[in-house]
């Protein structure tokens, strides 16, 4: 009996080595010769981001509801002493939480301790009852006094008049306005 079990030769396995995949055969394989034949995937571009705040909102509420909601493009606002201004001011007046008139302004000045809200650079005030619409250089709202004052030329419109003054005074609760030829003794 002859037995040929490990008898047999074998050859050894040639060893792999890992190696990157080449491109010989390109046109500039000379000037770049161990370009990767797969590149690794880039990942996609990110655009690019910005944040923008839309502005400023400040709301004023006391025991009888809502007293102001004001919108801003911008503020420098003391948070510590609660006074600031803003710039491109409009606001929603409240009187016992109903809607009594819609303000704008370039510019306001708002002192969140004391309760008082100067509006200037030519103001815009549009009363809801009774419907009036008053312009005016300047205007001081004092909501714990029920008091609105304007100053600097005053144009004051009705459905079906117009009045001019130099100077008014209202009184937020019973919603009446007085027109004055001076500013003199407004508060």
């Amino acid at each position: 009996i002859i037995l040929a079990a490990g008898c047999a030769r074998r050859e050894p396995e040639p060893s792999i080595q890992p190696t990157d995949l080449l491109v010989d055969k390109a046109p500039d394989a000379k000037a770049n010769p161990k370009k990767p034949l797969i590149e690794a995937s880039k990942p996609p571009e990110m655009p690019d981001l910005s944040i923008t705040q839309e502005g400023v909102t400040l709301s004023w509420d006391d025991k009888s509801g809502r007293t102001m909601v004001a919108k801003a493009k911008s503020d420098s606002f003391d948070l510590r002493t609660q006074i600031g201004t803003l710039l491109d001011f409009s606001a929603k007046l409240y009187e016992n939480g109903a809607l009594l008139a819609s303000m704008t302004a370039p510019h306001a000045y708002v002192d969140g301790s004391k309760r008082v809200v100067v509006a200037t650079g030519g103001v815009d005030l549009q009363f809801t009852k009774p419907p009036k619409r008053v312009r005016s250089a300047w205007i001081t709202w004092i909501p714990d006094k029920h008091r609105i004052i304007g100053n600097g030329g005053v144009k004051m419109t009705y459905p079906n008049a117009t009045a001019t003054a130099a100077a008014f005074i209202g009184d937020t609760r019973k919603q009446t306005l007085e027109l004055r030829d001076s500013g003199k003794g407004l508060e």
